[in-house]
């Protein structure tokens, strides 16, 4: 049947499809963790979207990575899956650190040699990629971290868009730099990262909070930027959280809306390049959260005995795969030597592999498991890296706090599991597990924490799902992807109200506490404890609409097609 001339004039257009392009993302290492998330997530996006797609990575396990993705040898010819990003290694043999030492030396090689490897396709062969980009150089390039490489990859590869995405200052990572010494060895990168980190088309932070950051640690590359405002104000993002007027936060947007470059700044930047680097515009874009994914695990049945496995697994993870470090396990006798590095052990320590006592502990924790997968009971989660920066402590001490309040209903009191990243091989891992350990002990909760080592997914799903809260304890986070994770599955949060949580918890997502102490957290894990049926299935409706909102994939991938595509890009249409 015909439309009319009326009709048609009253539907709107349908959006017009963008050019096919070129598209290339570098990232250091491709583990398993957020950053990694983030990567995997807009290259499988923007490939959906019909562009041609491949990753550039140091260090690549195939075992150990997010699905979706296929590591491709130079020649391979081998047809890829639908949907499927090609991965290419190169640089695996340049050492990560020589004895813990020199970490960010020899990331800035890996990342030159990436760089040189493109060049070299680039300019010698005439060819990139010569089965997924048969036409020559990418059309954008993705880097993601470490922008002491992007005058290389800008210059040498010359890509028509380069998009730099930064998580945080590296300069603000490093706080050990009490010698003279190491002062002078951070001087020169962070002179470097200062001077690299505009010369870029756009530069991508994680959050507001980040962006303000970045533009109070870099104020001598201000006027380098053009501001672009962002699609919702700070006041909008915050939500106007309780007992957030008037604080940091709030002052600091609005010095930043003060700071931003002014018409008569942009009008005299944008006709040259700055001191150090090129005209970038900052924008924000907030990693996603693949609601696919949670739907669909949502829609099925749980697996019991796959998760009593993984259960088993994670428990005691020696010799188990690593899902959460982005870095392949040693044997047995380096993760001795890093135990042994890390200080005296407990007699119930799981470290301790010479002592009967490991399999008492092992046998305990595995109790508490069971009471979790096979009698439903509740719990509190933390679930986090195993490092000191996460402060996990304060978990186990907010948890104690409120245990001495209900004493008197033990057997119905949730439980409180602590799951996380962890790799035998990083001392600091295998020392906060231990001390953490020794703290339930000490506070008598020996029976009653639960202690998962490198989560497998589906477990982890299940931990986010059924948990009766999350405690996200870092204070400052830059933004934080397992606040979203439980919102998108209707579970509340308990975090600072301070950094990242702010923009994604907001006032529906949880509780934010003002004190960053134990009692702050054990009164907003109390707070959930005690809402009634009818509101706290009202918060889980607003803080899982509010993940639909604002961090979804889907509009994660839009934001970063435009991106991509150019300002003043029209709508396209998702394929």
């Amino acid at each position: 049947m015909s439309s009319t001339p009326a009709e048609n004039a009253a539907r709107p257009a349908s959006p017009p499809l963008l050019r096919k392009k070129r598209v290339c993302f570098v990232h250091l290492d491709l583990g398993i963790g957020g950053a990694e998330q983030l990567i995997v997530h807009a290259a499988r996006g923007v490939k959906q979207n019909g562009h041609d797609v491949e990753i550039y990575t140091s260090f690549f396990d195939p075992n150990r990575c997010f699905p979706g993705l296929k590591l491709v040898e130079e020649g391979d010819s081998t047809p890829l899956e639908d949907g499927v990003v090609p991965v290419r290694l190169h640089g695996a043999w340049i050492p990560r650190s020589i004895r813990g030492r020199f970490i960010i030396v020899f990331s800035v090689l890996r990342m030159i040699w990436l760089s040189l490897v493109l060049a070299w396709k680039v300019g010698v062969t005439g060819l990139f990629a010569s089965k997924h980009f048969p036409n020559g150089r990418p059309d954008v390039i993705v880097n993601d971290q470490v922008s002491h490489v992007n005058p290389l990859l800008r210059y040498l590869v010359r890509p028509a868009r380069l998009v730099f995405y930064c998580h945080f200052p590296d300069l603000l990572l490093c706080t050990n730099r009490g010698s003279f010494l190491m002062r002078t060895y951070r001087a020169l990168f962070d002179w470097l990262e200062r001077v690299t980190m505009s010369d870029c088309d756009i530069l991508c932070v994680n959050s507001e909070f980040t962006k303000m950051t970045f533009q109070f640690t870099f104020p001598g590359i201000k006027e380098d930027f053009i501001e672009e405002a962002c699609d919702e104000t700070a006041d909008d993002v915050l939500d106007n959280p309780a007992g957030a007027k008037g604080d940091d936060a709030t002052t600091a947007a609005s010095e930043s809306k003060d700071s931003q470059t002014t018409p008569k700044q942009k009008s005299s930047s944008s006709s040259g390049r700055g001191k150090y680097a090129s005209i970038a515009r900052l924008k924000v874009l907030y990693p996603p959260v693949d609601l696919t994914e949670v739907d669909a695990y949502l829609a099925r049945e749980e697996d019991p005995a796959a998760l009593a496995s993984q259960m088993d697994r994670s428990v005691d993870p020696d010799g188990a795969v690593q899902t959460d470090s982005s870095e392949t396990p040693t044997d047995e006798t380096q993760a001795r030597k890093v135990g042994a590095a890390t200080g005296s052990k407990s007699p119930t320590s799981p470290d301790d592999t010479t002592s009967t006592d490991k399999e008492v502990y092992l046998a305990s924790q595995g109790q508490l498991g069971d009471k979790i997968l096979k009698e439903g009971h509740r719990f509190f989660l933390s679930l986090n890296r195993y490092e000191g920066k996460k402060d996990i402590p304060l978990a186990i001490e907010a948890y104690s706090t409120l245990e001495k309040e209900n004493i008197g209903s033990p057997t119905s009191f949730p439980l409180l599991v602590i799951a996380g990243g962890y790799d035998k091989r990083v001392e600091e891992n295998v020392s906060q597990h231990r001390a953490m350990v020794e703290q339930a002990e000490e506070l008598g909760l020996k029976e009653k924490v639960l202690f998962l080592r490198s989560v497998p997914n589906l477990l982890r799903l299940h931990l986010l799902r059924n948990a009766v809260a999350v405690i996200y304890t870092p204070k400052n986070e830059h933004f934080g992807m397992v606040p979203c994770e439980a919102m998108a599955m209707k579970t509340l949060v308990v975090a600072s109200n301070t950094g990242g949580p702010r923009e994604s918890v907001g006032a529906v997502g949880g509780v934010l506490v003002d004190k960053h102490d134990s009692d702050g957290f054990a009164g907003g894990m109390r707070t959930i404890l005690n809402l009634d049926a009818r509101n706290l299935a009202q918060l889980k409706d607003l803080a899982r609409r509010r993940v639909e909102a604002k961090f979804s994939l889907k509009s994660f991938v839009a934001s970063l097609e435009h991106l991509i595509n150019g300002e003043g890009a029209e709508e396209y249409e998702l394929v």
